[in-house]
């Protein structure tokens, strides 16, 4: 017997093992701050982990998703429902989770820009990539006969496209915003292909996320401290505490009151910004550092994905209770379907150590379904 993975019940148990002692060791090595988990305990909300809201619905193996720096795991997006878009090395892909076919949207091979993708995003009819050398690409789905466009964000080489947000500006168009490795934030002019504004920081940006009603930005990066800043200024206007080491992942609750973080230090704080300053829960991950947060469109739900093996979904309403869902390989991304129901996880079905190499075989993109949406629709 085995379980959806191909992996044989009666190894389970001992792979996880062995799995969990060699991450201990693998955590050490993103651990800048030198920090003691033993010393966030105190902080860690008391949780049961007794949800039940989720189901397994589809792993689809075609191809597995992978991604390209170890830290940055935002490369699977899900801008129309059924539609899932991913990376498999140099290509970006299609998934229809509907009709269960594959298409190339995107073929980098013989392309000079975005060669090594770091970061995607998606919205509606809108993908955007980014890539190692500061260079992107722009592509509409819905119109196969534009050209691609390409270019580049900025002139050091320092400047990893860390995170792209694709969003709806207040007195424009859709805009990007860009957080990169050069301790620099953009925000670009999708419909005129500009930087419109270009923010400096003490420390890289690593993910960013913006206010429903588009009047703040939360940054998060390498820093212990989240920022939030106005984007017509880049002044900034609010502090974010608590974390022991760098941030990763951030994303703001459609109601505008709720900013959730993840990092390093292997938690997930929630923050009232009407109250600033502490968080008022933290989450606490499995294994491995926090890399992925984000809240379903309909606010009910927040997603956490650690780099690895296991993901958490969070009931807003009812904190203390989420729903844990654990399986083999590193994770690539995550995302929400627009309606909510559904959501996705990219494996790549890599593990960290040579010991426990699973092959690729056991990689792909994971579909997850509300419980009453599958009973209701007789899925099952």
């Amino acid at each position: 017997m085995t379980d959806f993975q191909g992996i044989p019940h009666s190894q389970k148990q001992k792979r996880r093992e062995e799995r969990v002692r060699e991450y201990q060791l693998f955590r050490f090595i993103d651990n800048h701050k030198g920090f003691n988990l033993d010393s966030v305990k105190n902080e860690i909300n008391n949780i049961y982990q007794t949800g039940n809201y989720f189901k397994l619905f589809n792993f689809d193996q075609t191809y597995f998703p992978s991604y390209e720096h170890r830290q940055l795991r935002h490369l699977l997006s899900c801008p129309k429902p059924s539609n899932v878009i991913y990376t498999h090395f140099n290509t970006v892909n299609c998934w229809n989770s509907f009709t269960n076919t594959h298409t190339v949207l995107l073929d980098l091979h013989d392309q000079v820009a975005c060669s090594r993708i770091t970061s995607i995003s998606a919205l509606n009819d809108l993908l955007v990539i980014g890539g190692f050398s500061a260079d992107f690409l722009l592509k509409r789905l819905d119109a196969s006969d534009e050209p691609i466009i390409n270019g580049t964000i900025a002139d050091s080489s320092r400047a990893i496209t860390n995170h792209l947000k694709l969003s709806n500006s207040r007195n424009r168009g859709p805009q990007c915003i860009v957080s990169s490795n050069d301790d620099k934030l953009r925000i670009v002019d999708l419909e005129r292909l500009k930087t419109i504004n270009e923010f400096s920081l003490s420390w890289a940006p690593n993910c960013s996320t913006q206010s429903p009603d588009g009047r703040l930005i939360c940054v998060v990066g390498d820093s212990n401290d989240s920022l939030l800043i106005a984007p017509e200024s880049g002044k900034c206007v609010g502090k974010l505490t608590g974390h022991c080491d760098y941030t990763f992942a951030c994303d703001w609750l459609s109601s505008g009151n709720v900013i959730a973080t993840g990092g390093q230090d292997m938690t997930t704080r929630l923050y009232d910004t009407r109250r600033m300053g502490s968080p008022f829960f933290v989450f606490q991950a499995t294994m491995g550092p926090v890399r992925s947060l984000t809240f379903s469109p309909d606010g009910q739900f927040l997603l956490m994905a650690e780099s690895a093996d296991y993901i958490q979904v969070i009931d807003m309403k009812r904190l203390e209770n989420p729903q844990v869902f654990d399986f083999f390989g590193e994770i690539s991304g995550t995302s929400w379907s627009p309606n909510s129901d559904v959501f996705y996880v990219g494996n790549s079905g890599k593990m960290s150590f040579r010991k426990l190499n699973l092959a690729p075989r056991y990689g792909g993109i994971i579909e997850y379904k509300k419980r009453n949406i599958i009973h209701e629709y007789g899925l099952i």
